[in-house]
């Protein structure tokens, strides 16, 4: 991180190893690490969460910012989708066609 950079630590699906980090690494540029867990927000803030939710699917939706596509299957290799991810090595979005 650039000098007074701020790491926002969320999710954990490839179930990695906890880290830590304390005031050496800190201290010296002024860093600042904030984390959340959206399971916990919808249960402790649920309109808090509805309303982060809906002013990230505008910015989706007006071009903003993207979602990155990983990987594409045929609705019929749904299973070939699912097995990729829970394999917990792709990043990005996996899309499932459906067919006209």
């Amino acid at each position: 991180l650039t000098p007074f950079g701020r790491l926002v630590s969320f999710g954990n699906a490839s179930s990695a190893e906890p880290w830590t980090v304390g005031q050496p690494e800190l201290y010296p540029t002024g860093l600042s690490v904030a984390g959340f867990s959206i399971l916990g927000l919808a249960r402790t803030a649920p309109d808090t969460l509805r309303a982060i939710a809906e002013r990230a699917f505008e910015t989706v939706a007006d071009g903003t910012v993207t979602l990155p596509v990983t990987a594409e299957f045929d609705l019929e290799k749904a299973g070939d989708a699912h097995a990729l991810m829970g394999a917990r090595t792709s990043t990005g979005k996996l899309l499932l066609r459906v067919a006209d």
